[in-house]
């Protein structure tokens, strides 16, 4: 009697793990969709106040250092209520405002239109691996290693770029690289998200956002090399 029990326990756990799944996608959706929303009344801001915000460079540098902040402390933040909501929207509104002067770079290049084309590819390319992450039978999950060592070369790559000019060539590499990278996070991360029953929807959200604003970037300064030879 005592082993049916454990049976029963076992089969009503694994049910109960199933079934919160797509609710579960649901609502980290719902703060991916919250987060880009932030962000763009953080682009629209910056484009109202460009010449405000970006008098110097120090605005633009702490912008960006208070966005990392948030970024590294967000497993701090992101299980307390009603704090983390509020952290939430802030990083996602800091961070529309630091792609400002990227935006900014591609309207004088290509004008809306080259904006558009970057946002069609980044849209297309996430939806893309989602839709392979949700369908494929293969475990993504062993991803996580290379593209975490892969996004520190990445980092320690864009830093390196601060200082010293790249050609047009080295910044084509350097895009189409980031593009493979988050492609490869997104599918590691929806694939991730769906088999983790106790992660927080708020904290799963923002690792979607990333990994879509990271594409569309790479995709913006890819088109922008392309534009300038």
């Amino acid at each position: 009697m005592f082993n049916i029990h454990k049976r029963t326990q076992k089969r009503h756990f694994v049910k109960t793990v199933d079934v919160s799944r797509p609710g579960f996608l649901s609502g980290a959706f719902a703060f991916f969709g919250l987060a880009l929303l932030m962000s763009a009344l953080g682009v629209w801001v910056g484009f109202t106040y460009a010449p405000f915000l970006f008098v110097s460079r120090g605005m633009m540098f702490g912008a960006i250092a208070v966005e990392l902040i948030l970024i590294f402390t967000v497993h701090i933040w992101s299980n307390k209520y009603p704090l983390g909501y509020w952290m939430f929207a802030l990083f996602a509104f800091i961070s529309g405002l630091t792609l400002v002067p990227i935006l900014l770079m591609a309207g004088a290049v290509g004008g809306i239109a080259l904006v558009l084309r970057a946002l069609t590819a980044s849209t297309a390319t996430f939806g893309a691996c989602a839709l392979y992450a949700r369908i494929t039978t293969r475990n993504l999950l062993g991803m996580g290693g290379f593209l975490m060592i892969s996004l520190v070369g990445l980092i320690v790559m864009g830093i390196i770029g601060i200082f010293i000019p790249w050609s047009s060539g080295i910044e084509i590499v350097f895009s189409g690289v980031t593009i493979l990278i988050f492609s490869g996070f997104t599918m590691y991360d929806i694939q991730r998200i769906s088999k983790m029953p106790n992660m927080n929807p708020l904290l799963a959200g923002i690792r979607l956002y990333l990994d879509f604003i990271n594409l569309f970037v790479g995709f913006l300064r890819l088109l922008i090399a392309f534009g300038r030879d």
